[in-house]
């Protein structure tokens, strides 16, 4: 099952009962939908600047020598 489809099917069961406490039930959907949804986005910001901080760059030197190779043979030219 999507993760969309549960969050709807748990959303819905949640505010079936926002009815009786006199809250608009389309309103609570949508706030506790939003809320969700900048849930996700928090997560997965923090989840990438994680990432992107533990990146470790390594020098390739065999990459290195191919660059050099041609830059000479540019600089002959």
């Amino acid at each position: 099952m999507e993760r969309s489809s549960l969050v709807d099917g748990s959303l819905r069961e949640g505010i079936g009962l926002r009815g009786y406490g006199q809250k608009d039930p389309l309103l609570e959907y949508k706030r506790e939908g939003f809320q969700i949804f900048e849930n996700m986005l928090r997560e997965f910001r923090d989840d990438v600047l994680t990432k992107l901080f533990r990146v470790q760059i390594e020098e390739n030197p065999k990459w290195n020598k191919s660059i050099r190779h041609e830059n000479s043979h540019a600089n002959e030219l």
